[in-house]
């Protein structure tokens, strides 16, 4: 119960490595507050199995791509559980094309919500935890970041911005307690892996398997946890070996 009594935002709390992350974080004693863009259902689903493995648990619909959204988030966050202790940026999506065909307005989509969405939630958070000295915020990114494939120009550059981010950040927050770092996924066992090459992807690993939301959840679970506490800016790969070939 390494993170009992503190309160947890997850945007994109409700599927995939969100779904997975508040599962742990509630195992491990967190009250927990996932946002979702529009799948009710999902959220729905979500609740029940984060309550009756006995947390305390809200849902909020809210597409953290804008401003307005955002606010929306972490208002209701306060409002049902008193404050915001770790913050994770989950939410995203991906419009993969080749460069050629990629439209402005793509890119622009990708930006707020990948790097809008973080600066923006970051800034929501920060004042509480800021002055309570202490706060976890937790950032995915993704290898593409770092060794994209082709058709990724625009979600590779929004997801280096975030890693760009987490290390400004952590320089800046550091001395009131509170750490910033980033996981960078692999391809992972979600519907985000939907229409990814997977064998090309494969022949790329030395592990040749997808990743497992579970098996991120545990590393952010970490981070979160005191067992975290010396380590901040970091871009930690978990990528079944991807970015070694």
């Amino acid at each position: 119960m390494q993170l009992a009594g503190k309160v947890a935002l997850i945007s994109g709390g409700s599927r995939g490595i969100g779904r997975a992350i508040a599962k742990r974080f509630a195992a491990a004693g967190a009250r927990i507050s996932i946002g979702y863009r529009s799948n009710r259902e999902a959220a729905e689903a979500a609740l029940v199995e984060l309550r009756a493995a006995g947390a305390e648990a809200i849902a909020t619909e809210a597409d953290v791509s804008t401003a307005e959204g955002c606010a929306a988030l972490h208002a209701a966050t306060v409002a049902g559980l008193g404050k915001v202790d770790i913050l994770v940026n989950n939410a995203g999506h991906h419009e993969n094309n080749v460069f050629m065909l990629l439209e402005d307005a793509s890119f622009e989509r990708l930006h707020q919500m990948h790097v809008m969405s973080v600066v923006r939630m970051t800034r929501l958070v920060a004042n509480g935890m800021l002055a309570r000295r202490y706060g976890r915020i937790l950032n995915i990114s993704s290898v593409a970041a770092t060794k994209p494939t082709v058709g990724q120009a625009n979600y590779a550059a929004a997801k280096a911005a975030v890693e760009a981010i987490t290390r400004c950040l952590a320089l800046e927050f550091a001395k009131r307690g509170i750490t910033v770092n980033c996981i960078s996924p692999g391809l992972i066992e979600t519907e985000m892996a939907q229409g990814t090459d997977i064998p090309f992807v494969l022949s790329h690993q030395l592990i040749k398997r997808l990743g497992k939301p579970d098996e991120i959840a545990a590393w952010l679970t970490m981070l979160a946890s005191p067992h975290g506490d010396y380590i901040t800016g970091r871009v930690l790969d978990v990528d079944g070996g991807f970015m070694l070939i």
